[in-house]
């Protein structure tokens, strides 16, 4: 029999070590990005949990998912990976960008800005004279330091007067 005034100590387990909670603590998207352009993400996660784990992390454009990767944490350890997508030439505007693990997600808005096309002039060449009657013949060289190519036009002026006008398009 037992007497009021004993005690015995007892420890009770579960048996559960707990879980690993993998909490986003950064995303960092590389800025500014243009359509066409390579979008680099780093995202930091942290295991909140009390409990070594893996799981997926993901990051998405307007909900698509777009790359993952699995990572493996020790509980309060954090890691940060990198991320990329390869974004499509006509994806300019804006996009909800989101970071993801089965524990968390974080969320911003993404601005890819529109390719654009950036003609000029590089050279011009024509004969250094000419009888009056003659035909005048000009060859000119033009870049585009821009994204993309679109079709527009030079312009042949004397005297701020249009002459002459070509359509081109340089990739």
């Amino acid at each position: 029999t037992r007497d009021r005034g004993d005690s015995d100590d007892a420890t009770v387990s579960s048996g559960d070590a707990g879980h690993p909670d993998f909490e986003i603590v950064e995303m960092d998207v590389a800025e500014p990005i243009t359509a066409g352009e390579r979008l680099r993400t780093n995202i930091t996660v942290e295991n909140t949990g009390r409990a070594h784990g893996e799981k997926l992390v993901w990051f998405a454009l307007d909900g698509r998912t777009v790359n993952d990767t699995i990572i493996d944490l020790p509980e309060e350890d954090e890691t940060t990976v990198t991320l990329t997508y390869d974004t499509p030439i006509d994806a300019g505007g804006n996009w909800t960008i989101s970071a993801n693990t089965s524990d968390d997600v974080v969320t911003e808005t993404l601005n890819i800005a529109e390719p654009q096309s950036d003609y000029g002039v590089q050279a011009v060449q024509t004969a250094d004279s000419i009888r009056p009657g003659d035909q005048l013949n000009v060859t000119v060289d033009v870049g585009n330091d821009g994204d993309v190519a679109e079709p527009t036009a030079v312009n042949l002026s004397v005297d701020g007067h249009r002459i002459d006008q070509q359509p081109v398009e340089v990739g």
